[in-house]
């Protein structure tokens, strides 16, 4: 913001000089611009461990490759499901919390595959 004389009383703000930019969600923090990531809004409580709630939304990268411990959103008999991707026995899989305690379904028995990659998390309410 600059110091324009005749469209203002008294004097400049000392601290003008140290306002910083407005942020940009999108573009400078989420990276939605990228054709890859897209957002994801959570049903269910399978990763309410990993602190992601029913209502919050999931920022994820189509691109980026799955590693041991994050948060992944897999196809599962024509279904998505947000879970961990983990290994059990050797086997990678993925896992996530059901009624009936925790489940782990390996990839390659169970048809799955890993369609993205959660690189963020937006909660609308704390």
């Amino acid at each position: 913001m600059t110091y324009r004389g005749d469209r203002t009383s008294g004097f400049a703000s000392p601290a003008s000089q140290h306002v910083e930019q407005s942020l940009d969600l999108i573009q400078d923090v989420l990276s939605l611009q990228q054709p890859s990531r897209y957002p994801v809004r959570i049903e269910g409580d399978g990763l309410v461990e990993r602190g992601i709630h029913t209502g919050d939304i999931l920022i994820v990268d189509a691109a980026k490759p799955a590693t041991l411990g994050c948060v992944v959103i897999a196809s599962l008999e024509d279904d998505f499901k947000a879970c961990e991707y983990t290994l059990q026995k050797g086997q990678p899989g993925i896992s996530f919390l059901t009624a009936s305690g925790r489940q782990f379904l390996s990839l390659e028995e169970n048809n799955v595959s890993i369609w993205a990659v959660a690189c963020g998390l937006v909660r609308a309410t704390v």
